[in-house]
């Protein structure tokens, strides 16, 4: 069975003076949560904030457990994060059902 966990985040960026900022800190931490944990990623909020990014990080699989304990490393991950703060959070998994029609 199909499962997709979903981590949504934000990330403050305090000194964060311009977009070009925001937007160095948010690929380098695309980049590097990507090649990581092997994970979608993407910016999904705040596009214009200089200060704040939205993200979300999704990965599926066919082990609950697995996705769970991924995005649960990669959330400890993102709170010792160097150049940005973690200031909120929503870790969601989802089971999606199939009809089968005989």
């Amino acid at each position: 069975m199909l499962h997709i966990g979903v981590l949504q985040f934000c990330m403050e960026i305090p000194w964060a003076t311009s977009l070009k900022d925001k937007r160095r800190v948010v690929q380098s931490l695309k980049e590097q949560v990507r090649r990581t944990f092997n994970v979608s990623i993407s910016e999904i909020d705040d596009l214009d904030n200089l200060t704040l990014a939205t993200l979300a990080a999704t990965m599926a699989g066919n082990d609950v457990a697995y996705i769970n304990g991924a995005l649960d490393k990669l959330l400890n991950e993102l709170q010792d994060w160097r150049d940005a703060r973690l200031s909120d959070h929503q870790l969601e998994i989802f089971s999606p059902t199939l009809d089968h029609e005989d």
